[in-house]
């Protein structure tokens, strides 16, 4: 008898075992499609794990019909979806979520994913959404994990500005969509009409956009004002555009910027980027 509860209790402890090993090993998520649109604007996220276990994440912006923007990531971020997943019971998701009363704008979701078990999630929703924090903490997860790499830049300008009648500062760092290439403008000193650029490598643009991430330029504030008033003194203007990203870079300030090095940064790159091929410039009038 003794030995037949023993061997019971034995089962019983194994059960449990393989039954939370099994729980624990249900994951990862293996592909995952997440996006979001509204009247003016549009992301989707692609999660990818191909069959020799690379795994990327790529973010496309907008509706134009482009290439995205693809960072290769650890295979835990397919583990960490995966948790998401379970903690917000989404595999309980219904296939459509539409609210009572028609809208005719807002916005609209889809979530595709699949799972190394073998399981499918397929939902989305205009205006309404599943109970719970599931969407809006998988949303947080992506953009967290996306802000952590180098930005691909389109377009940076910063200047400054006192009481002579050209910027003291100002440089332009622009992409040229059609053709693909960067082009610098140096207008420092001088009138619109005098201002020259030069074409510069991509490395350029992708060195300003690690500038960005390294130090935190997203988190900018729109004004930085000085804490006692100067009537004279320097005012300066930074922006900058990043490609496959739903943040962007605006702000400006008298006599106060902000902590860290990133303007500083991004003034010395393009100082030495245009000494080096200051020869080969060539007129640019200033444009917006």
């Amino acid at each position: 008898m003794r030995r037949m509860i023993t061997f019971l209790i034995i089962m019983l402890i194994m059960s449990i075992i393989k039954g939370n090993a099994a729980a624990n090993h249900e994951g990862p998520v293996t592909v995952l499609n997440y996006s979001e649109s509204g009247m003016r604007h549009r992301f989707e996220y692609n999660y990818k794990q191909t069959e020799d276990g690379t795994c990327t994440l790529s973010r496309k912006e907008g509706w134009r019909d482009s290439e995205s923007v693809t960072h290769q990531v650890d295979p835990s971020v397919g583990e960490e979806l995966w948790k998401l997943v379970k903690k917000y019971n989404m595999l309980a998701y219904k296939s459509s979520y539409r609210p009572s009363e028609r809208v005719l704008d807002g916005k609209m979701w889809h979530l595709d994913a699949e799972f190394a078990k073998g399981e499918h999630l397929y939902t989305g929703g205009e205006n309404e959404w599943p109970s719970g924090d599931g969407i809006d903490e998988l949303e947080k997860y992506l953009n967290n994990l996306w802000n952590t790499f180098p930005q691909k830049v389109s377009l940076m300008e910063y200047y400054v500005y006192g009481t002579t009648m050209y910027h003291t500062c100002h440089f332009k760092l622009e992409l040229d969509f059609p053709t693909g290439k960067y082009t610098l403008l140096n207008a420092a000193n001088c009138p619109k009409d005098k201002a020259r650029s030069v074409e510069v490598p991509e490395s350029v643009a992708d060195e300003i956009g690690r500038i960005v991430t390294e130090e935190n330029m997203m988190d900018y504030k729109r004004d930085y004002e000085s804490e006692y008033q100067v009537l004279d003194g320097e005012s300066w203007s930074l922006r900058i555009r990043l490609l496959n990203c739903s943040e962007n870079v605006y702000s400006s300030g008298h006599e106060a910027w902000p902590e860290g090095n990133g303007i500083k940064r991004i003034v010395e790159l393009c100082d030495k980027t245009w000494k080096e091929l200051e020869k080969k410039s060539f007129p640019s009038p200033l444009k917006d």
